[in-house]
């Protein structure tokens, strides 16, 4: 091979290797980029759950504080603090009952009247983002059913147990979790000033990590890295040719 011809050679092949080396490096920016955006978080608010195994579910076993109210004096009125969250309201329309119809689980409950006062609040010394509780006796007033009303921190209340009309002593669950935010209070209202005395009962509440999901996107990186090396050596086998 002379020079002139030596240099053309060259110069094709050095040529087809920074093709080949920009796209293989495009595609890797373009897949990383795709991992940033399924790993980021997206803040949709908590997640509401009236079940709790899917509750449980949701929080993943992560460390929780359980508060039964067993160590409070009966009629004691509010504001509560155990442990590490306080319980009131506006007025002396909170307070400790061991009615069984209020009761889920041991000898005591926190006994709201929602006919009377209407907002309810856990405040809690340090930030939570998981918080469950059970709730006793809600909507039985009669023929007339009750809507839930929950807001967290002070923001704009949503809807639970819309219409909801139970039997004298039924019993419900409700489970918020967030995983990409905090939060230190949760607050309840009635939707109904008619008398509708309800029971809340086995609080847990906890600051729950998010479990990372970056995996599938950097073995996806990986593997177009691979491809990306495949596509360059066939493309120099071909010049040769």
């Amino acid at each position: 091979m002379n020079v002139l011809n030596l240099n053309l050679w060259y110069r094709r092949e050095t040529k087809l290797h920074n093709k080949g080396r920009a796209a293989l490096l495009g595609a890797m920016a373009f897949v990383a980029a795709l991992a940033v955006v399924e790993t980021a978080p997206v803040s949709a608010g908590p997640m509401v759950h009236t079940d709790e195994t899917a509750f449980n579910a949701a929080v993943n076993g992560g460390s929780m504080t359980m508060e039964g109210f067993e160590s409070l004096n009966i009629l004691q009125p509010d504001p509560v603090t155990t442990g590490g969250v306080t319980i009131n309201g506006p007025g002396p329309g909170i307070l400790i009952t061991h009615n069984q119809r209020f009761i889920t689980e041991g000898d005591h409950a926190v006994h709201w009247n929602a006919n009377r006062y209407s907002v309810f609040n856990f405040t809690f010394d340090t930030a939570i983002n998981a918080f469950g509780i059970d709730i006793a006796d809600f909507g039985s007033f009669k023929f007339f059913s009750n809507t839930l009303r929950v807001s967290i921190d002070g923001d704009e209340f949503f809807d639970v147990f819309k219409n909801f009309r139970g039997a004298d002593g039924n019993e419900l669950f409700l489970g918020l979790f967030d995983e990409d935010s905090s939060f230190t209070s949760v607050t309840f209202a009635a939707t109904t000033r008619l008398p509708d005395f309800i029971g809340f009962d086995r609080l847990q509440y906890g600051l729950i990590e998010a479990t990372p999901v970056s995996e599938p996107a950097t073995l996806a990186l990986f593997g177009l890295g691979l491809a990306g090396l495949g596509v360059l050596r066939r493309r120099k086998s071909r010049a040769r040719a």
